[in-house]
């Protein structure tokens, strides 16, 4: 993998943390509090400009009541677009990458 793949995974990652954070209703603030990390952190995550290490992403998947796929689940990764049912909270949503909408 090169390095340009591994900024467009960090970047895509970043963008599924944020969409799972803004879907959750949650500011930066409310998401860094739940998951145990810096408001600077998480924010240099989510605009894929900090590659977090596993133990993080495991704190900010459950902080987000969201299974740990959905951060890992972008499409640089995967070679490819897709959707997956999310189920959390007794709510039944479909979650995609930001790359879906529109």
């Amino acid at each position: 993998m090169t390095t340009r793949q591994r900024h467009e995974i960090a970047r895509q990652m970043g963008r599924r943390v944020r969409t799972g954070r803004v879907c959750k209703g949650l500011t930066p603030d409310g998401l860094a509090e739940r998951a145990g990390l810096t408001r600077r952190y998480l924010g240099r995550i989510e605009a894929g400009v900090e590659q977090p290490t596993a133990d993080d992403l495991v704190a900010i998947a459950r902080a987000l009541e969201l299974p740990l796929w959905f951060v890992f689940d972008v499409p640089a990764a995967r070679g490819g677009a897709g959707r997956k049912p999310a189920v959390h909270s007794g709510q039944r949503t479909l979650l995609g990458s930001p790359d879906d909408a529109g």
